[in-house]
């Protein structure tokens, strides 16, 4: 599988726009063990909080976008793709460690990883070249920030049904040709 997002765990690169919103880099310990999860924090605008990345794809076939979500004083939040008018979303709760569909034709699932982390992916349909994701650090609708904010970490968007293991990017699409268990 292929991870077309070029920068998984720096949501402060030129690939990811913010929205009333500030990204601090390496905030806290990430799934892998690692200083390298960074803090959203949203801003006081009434409006919708959130951070955004564009990518091309396929025009035709499957997505799915995965992302690694802990709460901070903020815990909810939605993952959505657009792509050709079409919107595919779902809202996390990451106090219960739920995920429930926004709208229809959207398959989804969340993962408890540990440590409050959880890994959060939406699945749906391709019908153009154009992919955009967000992460929205509430949920949606627009509202006031007062700072508060939330965690995220190993973003990934491949054109795939399901969400494969991770695959870190720091500039560039990354692939993993298989997933390989070994015993010792």
């Amino acid at each position: 599988s292929t991870n077309l997002l070029t920068y998984s765990e720096d949501f402060s690169s030129a690939t990811w726009a913010s929205q009333n919103a500030t990204v601090n880099s390496n905030q806290i310990i990430a799934p892998d063990g690692t200083l390298t999860a960074d803090k959203i924090t949203d801003n006081s605008t009434n409006g919708a909080h959130r951070i955004i990345s564009t990518v091309t794809t396929s025009s035709s076939g499957s997505f799915t976008y995965s992302i690694f979500l802990k709460k901070g004083t903020l815990t909810t939040a939605q993952i959505q793709v657009f792509n050709s008018a079409t919107a595919s979303s779902a809202n996390v709760d990451l106090v219960n460690g739920t995920i429930t569909s926004d709208g229809s034709g959207v398959n989804h699932t969340i993962q408890n990883y540990g440590n409050d982390w959880f890994k959060c992916s939406i699945s749906g349909t391709l019908s153009s070249t154009t992919t955009t994701v967000y992460l929205y650090i509430k949920q949606k609708p627009s509202y006031i920030g007062n700072g508060d904010y939330l965690y995220a970490w190993g973003a990934q968007l491949e054109e795939s049904t399901y969400a494969t293991s991770y695959i870190p990017t720091s500039g560039a699409i990354a692939t993993r040709l298989a997933d390989e268990c070994v015993s010792t």
